[in-house]
């Protein structure tokens, strides 16, 4: 199986793609459609920690927060005209 894997992958240019990918892939889907308790067992681990840690994909997207750093920069100001402009 592993040698007809790596032929399908070369063919492919796909070489990079690892086993362990499609695990973690799994792995992240099922913690984002269900939880990390359910893709521990999926995968065979007898902790979710072990799953959350090396399995599932860390989401570093952040929550849209510009209106709230708009309000603390305070009011917007218009320049004043310089003087040199005239």
């Amino acid at each position: 199986m592993e040698r007809r894997w790596r032929a399908v992958r070369k063919d492919a240019g796909l070489d990079w793609v690892k086993p362990h990918m499609f695990r973690k892939t799994v792995a992240t889907l099922i913690d984002r459609l269900a939880d990390k308790e359910i893709a521990a067992r999926q995968l065979g681990h007898s902790s979710s920690a072990i799953t959350a840690e090396f399995y599932i994909e860390k989401d570093w997207s952040a929550p849209a927060v510009g209106h709230i750093l708009e309000a603390f920069a305070g009011p917007r100001r218009h320049p004043e005209p310089d003087k040199y402009d005239q």
